[in-house]
């Protein structure tokens, strides 16, 4: 286990790094300044998100595993 994080070493990635992606969120609201909007686009990254990131958690646990 990484003594870093409690993960196991083979834990996935985070696949949006900051230094790739470094948009912050001050920035985000100035750039989407409707919160409706700002919401529903949250919303939708962070369900595709969470879609991406279990597909990689999945993929690994069945690497390990086997």
């Amino acid at each position: 286990m990484s003594e870093k994080n409690n993960k196991p070493d083979w834990w996935p990635m985070c696949p949006w790094p900051r230094d790739v992606w470094p948009m912050t969120e001050s920035e985000y609201v100035a750039a989407v300044p409707d919160p409706a909007t700002r919401t529903a686009i949250s919303g939708f990254l962070m369900r595709r998100g969470w879609e991406l990131a279990e597909e990689d958690i999945f993929y690994a646990l069945e690497t390990k595993l086997k």
